[in-house]
């Protein structure tokens, strides 16, 4: 399974008994799994939690479920979405790709296919070790392979060595990290005061990205580390 834990959201569902069993079957797999039963719940759910893959099941309402599809699209370009059908014409599948699905399966359909489909279609947004490739948080938005880094929209620069620090905390699911163990989980070499080296790099990326961010990303943990964790200004402090 992979590194981190993928967050997959399902949305609908008839409340039937094999919905059930899969969402038993996608938590013992490793995936973090929260549920939403219309598209209110879906947009709410997906603001906050950022998941990785959406489960789409409309049910019989087609019309409905390639209408959100559109909907979470057109939010997020970057979210998987496989829709789960009770149709299996081909006008349907169409549609539903063309709504912006990933991928369509048809009902029934077995656990294992369907585990197969999510990890591959998770596996481009995610590298060979498991570790998310793009990271989304408050108004930020970073692309680890292609060392991309947004705020509002904005590109932001950073010197490799500050992008990769910030890779790493923002990887680390709010665990405050020390010095040491940025240095160890960066590879490369760090020359002189490790500590020092990296209070100057955390400054240049708190420089770089703080005046055009609502919110205040990297935090100061007295005795501890660093820590990323998204907090508006207005609440905020180093």
């Amino acid at each position: 399974m992979l590194g981190e834990q993928p967050k997959v959201l399902v949305v609908g569902g008839d409340g039937c008994e094999s919905l059930l069993g899969l969402k038993r079957r996608l938590s013992s797999e490793g995936f973090a799994v929260m549920s939403a039963k219309r598209e209110e719940e879906l947009l709410f759910a997906h603001a906050s939690a950022k998941p990785d893959i959406i489960l789409l099941n409309p049910g019989t309402d087609m019309n409905y479920g390639f209408r959100v599809c559109e909907h979470t699209r057109a939010a997020d370009p970057r979210v998987g979405i496989i829709m789960l059908s009770d149709h299996s014409s081909e006008e349907d599948e169409v549609w539903g790709l063309n709504a912006g699905a990933d991928d369509y399966i048809v009902k029934p359909f077995s656990p294992e296919v369907l585990l197969a489909r999510i990890r591959a279609t998770i596996r481009g947004r995610w590298d060979a070790a498991g570790k998310r490739q793009i990271i989304e948080a408050g108004d930020l938005w970073l692309d680890a392979r292609n060392y991309a880094l947004r705020v509002k929209d904005k590109p932001i620069n950073l010197r490799p060595q500050e992008f990769r620090i910030l890779a790493v905390l923002a990887r680390s699911g709010g665990e405050p990290l020390n010095s040491e163990q940025l240095s160890q989980r960066i590879p490369g070499q760090w020359r002189g005061d490790t500590r020092r080296t990296v209070i100057i790099h955390i400054h240049r990326i708190r420089s770089a990205i703080e005046p055009f961010s609502d919110y205040i990303y990297i935090h100061t943990v007295k005795n501890v580390g660093y820590q990323f964790k998204p907090v508006a200004k207005r609440h905020a402090s180093h």
